[in-house]
């Protein structure tokens, strides 16, 4: 869980040989806000996934 004022950067590369398989997932929560004390999403948000085979 993020806090106020976090930053998530998430860079993943898949690299897979032939016949490969694969099942990823991400999940994202809302972070939590100490000042107003209620949740938040986070901000900003920076996902990159790559695959190749």
């Amino acid at each position: 869980m993020a806090y106020e004022s976090a930053r998530y950067i998430q860079d993943t590369t898949i690299h897979m040989e032939s016949g490969a398989g694969l099942f990823m997932t991400d999940i994202f929560t809302p972070g939590w806000s100490e000042s107003r004390g209620h949740s938040h999403m986070i901000d900003p948000l920076q996902n990159e996934r790559v695959s190749r085979w």
